[in-house]
């Protein structure tokens, strides 16, 4: 049985206090540590440890010009990792561009709390699989360590692989590499995607967002414990 997840951690960024108010009531209700900022400032002196998920403006300007997305995802490769939540007004942004902002999905400006609650929910993380622990009993942490940081360089390749070309080679691979370590339903995903088959691309991104963060927060409380 996989170990079961402490609440996660979400930061909202967002500069209408009433609303992060209702949000981390709702959000610590269903089971999520929260951390709130009214700016992208105070957001950065509050990352302390590394979120599971951060909702913020899509254009949050930061002091020197840089935007708020580009100042998480320059603090290390944990942090680069965390699936991202803009917050738009209308229209949507297209996928596409959300991507090429640093973000992976969005939630509009008038949200309700129980629609934050459904957007945070479906980038909820998953435990990491026991599996990793019985390899390591059988091949030592090192050995383990470096099979994470091959799927996560893999699973870095697959995710350029579905904006860009037929991903059937790199989903095979995944598929096989996932299911060694354990993460089921990652490498069913990606066998049927090989299979010409399977969810949409949509939901297999977001399932494989989620792991490499996962991956990395992993990966990132190995190197402390190792040091």
């Amino acid at each position: 049985m996989a170990k079961s997840v402490p609440s996660p951690l979400i930061m909202i960024v967002d500069d209408r206090s009433i609303n992060l108010i209702s949000a981390r009531t709702m959000l610590n209700y269903a089971g999520w540590q929260t951390v709130t900022a009214p700016n992208g400032t105070e957001a950065l002196l509050h990352l302390d440890q590394i979120p599971a998920l951060i909702i913020a403006p899509l254009h949050l300007d930061m002091p020197g010009g840089s935007e708020f997305s580009a100042e998480i995802r320059s603090l290390g490769e944990s942090f680069r990792s965390a699936p991202m939540i803009a917050i738009t007004g209308a229209p949507t942004p297209d996928i596409d561009d959300l991507h090429q902002l640093g973000f992976d999905d969005s939630l509009a400006e008038t949200y309700t709390a129980e629609e934050l609650v459904a957007a945070a929910e479906k980038w909820r993380p998953e435990p990491m699989p026991p599996t990793a622990e019985h390899l390591e009993q059988l091949f030592g942490d090192g050995e383990v360590t470096q099979m994470l940081r091959g799927l996560r360089s893999l699973l870095d390749e697959a995710l350029g692989a579905l904006d860009t070309h037929d991903p059937a080679d790199v989903a095979h691979r995944v598929a096989g590499f996932a299911g060694i370590l354990g993460f089921s339903d990652l490498s069913r995903d990606w066998r049927l995607l090989s299979e010409g088959d399977g969810p949409d691309r949509t939901m297999i991104r977001r399932r494989t967002r989620i792991v490499v963060a996962e991956i990395d927060r992993d990966l990132a409380g190995r190197d402390a414990a190792a040091h």
